[in-house]
């Protein structure tokens, strides 16, 4: 079979880092973005612990690793990442440039890896030997922290309507190519030596993002304002429906 060619890089520029990619105004008032912060709350991280977060992009959960008294590194494929990393104000981030599937670290050397919003921009192949890698490079008992948006159960029908209306998907669909659900996600990990633990998250500022300067904003605002009420905050977080309501998926993994 032949396997599908990576996204090409040269997407990554710096435009899509300060433009395109989320969380650039956080990140120029060095406020921490609140999927940062659950990362760092699932990790369980303690000081003195070794951190990884693969696709690090700006840097920013690197810094805030360091500022916690732990000893982390950040690797990215995108130079333009990198360098934005490295000069985020204050920050003293080590960042490496490296491929996730070929990581220039040792084995056992990591207590924890992020891998946050990168999992999506990976076909199945480059996911198999990315987690294999990532295996390699945890210690035993080691944890792998995942978050991937937006949930595939929601978006696929959702940009199977958009078609209708003739709105395209921008940036991400050429970006995006390995969307997750919660079950396929956890299979995923399971198979690769992982032990996880996958939950569903709903985020109705995603559907605000993904909708926003459409050139339909009569109609976004009144479905903005759907996704925002609390009914459908309900169903997507008391609810199976959540399964196809919750628009991000995280997974705890533990390394077998």
């Amino acid at each position: 079979m032949i396997q599908p060619k990576p996204v090409d890089p040269a997407i990554y520029s710096e435009q899509y880092f300060t433009a395109m990619c989320d969380g650039f105004n956080s990140f120029e008032r060095r406020e921490l973005l609140e999927r940062f912060k659950k990362a760092l709350r699932l990790a369980g991280l303690q000081k003195g612990q070794r951190v990884l977060d693969l696709g690090c992009g700006r840097g920013e959960l690197v810094h805030a690793c360091n500022d916690q008294s732990s000893i982390a590194v950040g690797s990215d494929y995108a130079p333009p990442a990198l360098k934005l990393a490295q000069k985020l104000k204050g920050a003293k981030n080590r960042v490496v440039q490296a491929n996730a599937r070929k990581l220039p670290f040792k084995s056992n050397s990591f207590d924890i890896v992020f891998f946050l919003e990168t999992y999506e921009h990976l076909h199945d192949w480059e996911i198999r030997e990315t987690l294999s890698e990532v295996r390699r490079v945890l210690k035993e008992g080691g944890r792998l922290i995942v978050s991937t948006s937006p949930n595939a159960w929601l978006a696929k029908p959702l940009y199977g309507v958009a078609g209708l209306f003739g709105i395209k998907r921008g940036i991400n669909e050429r970006v995006h190519v390995n969307e997750q659900s919660r079950e396929s996600l956890h299979g995923t990990l399971t198979r690769n030596g992982f032990d996880a633990r996958v939950e569903l998250e709903y985020q109705p500022e995603w559907f605000e993002a993904a909708l926003g300067g459409k050139g339909f904003k009569s109609l976004a605002r009144v479905f903005i304002g759907v996704t925002k009420s609390r009914p459908i905050k309900f169903l997507a977080t008391h609810t199976p429906a959540g399964l196809f309501l919750c628009t991000h998926v995280w997974a705890r993994a533990v390394k077998k």
